[in-house]
């Protein structure tokens, strides 16, 4: 083989490498949502009532409270579920993330890590909770504020 065309196969390979790098990056950053807008962080804030479904039953009783936290952050103070005992339970939340697209969060339960991942459509909070292999579904709507 002739070296200028070792030249041209070198060059074609180091160019087509540095594309591949580059879309990997492109892809990686388009996967990252966008940050959530104040308005985005207003919408998701309140007390949110429902039920959530485990696959295992009936639907059960959850509540959960999400308060502002700046301008475009939220905290979920409270989580709360009616589990087989028929009392409400809350659960620890920690590590909550708003997104242009979504809210998520995770707690303790039963001694594991859960993530939770909770999107708003037509005024519906709907979302799941995931611990290891059990994953249940929720759908909450706004509890409406007594106007005095």
């Amino acid at each position: 083989m002739k070296q200028s065309t070792r030249t041209i196969i070198a060059a074609t390979a180091t160019l087509l490498v540095q594309v591949l790098v580059v879309s990997a990056d492109a892809r990686a950053q388009s996967a990252t949502p966008a940050p959530a807008t104040a308005v985005q962080a207003k919408q998701f804030v309140g007390t949110w009532e429902g039920k959530f479904a485990s696959g295992h039953g009936s639907d059960s009783p959850m509540m959960l409270v999400i308060e502002p936290d700046g301008d475009a952050k939220v905290k979920v103070k409270q989580m709360a579920m009616q589990m087989a005992e028929g009392q409400m339970q809350d659960f620890p939340v920690s590590k909550p993330v708003l997104t242009s697209s979504d809210l998520t969060w995770t707690i303790e339960a039963m001694g594991a890590q859960c993530e939770v991942t909770a999107i708003l459509q037509q005024g519906v909070l709907k979302g799941s909770t995931v611990c290891g292999h059990g994953q249940m579904q929720f759908s909450l709507t706004r509890k409406e504020v007594a106007k005095h």
